[in-house]
């Protein structure tokens, strides 16, 4: 595994660090950032999304598993307690519904309970990235702007 911290517990601090995990793959040419795949060898070369980003930064310490989520389950399963895998997983799983804009199905891996505020933060954020989130091969840049924005926002909260 890799000797890089593992995600914080904190949303908005996870969200900094999955965009600095894309920004990472975007400048290694073992990668290449495909927001439709999770973590997906080939030869030369990983293709990696969002999620894909985060797992080889942080997680994977075995570059040949591929973009199956079961795999990858069971891979971070054999590295983590049991007590901790779980967490990591659905915190993962959010990663790919942030990318595509469902807040809420985001906040709710993070945020036990409090069905009102992730209703408040969703609308929140919603309104304030105007537009929703832009697809990442749209405009890189602005897409990594928005997440930035989203966690600025949550920190705000107190996420």
């Amino acid at each position: 595994m890799n000797n890089i911290k593992q995600l914080s517990e904190y949303p908005s601090e996870a969200i900094l660090q999955a965009v600095e995990d894309l920004e990472w793959a975007e400048k290694n040419p073992k990668y290449y950032v495909d927001m439709a795949i999770w973590h997906y060898p080939r030869q030369g070369h990983c293709r990696v999304g969002l999620t894909g980003s985060i797992l080889a930064r942080r997680y994977v310490k075995d570059h040949n598993i591929s973009s199956s989520p079961l795999e990858i389950k069971s891979s971070l399963l054999e590295v983590y307690t049991e007590k901790g895998a779980k967490v990591i997983i659905a915190k993962l799983f959010s990663f790919s519904s942030l990318r595509r804009g469902d807040i809420y199905s985001f906040l709710e891996a993070w945020i036990k309970g409090k069905q009102r505020d992730k209703s408040r933060m969703t609308t929140t954020i919603l309104n304030e990235v105007e537009g929703g989130i832009v697809n990442y091969h749209d405009n890189p840049n602005l897409f990594k702007q928005q997440l930035r924005k989203i966690a600025k926002i949550l920190n705000r909260e107190g996420y």
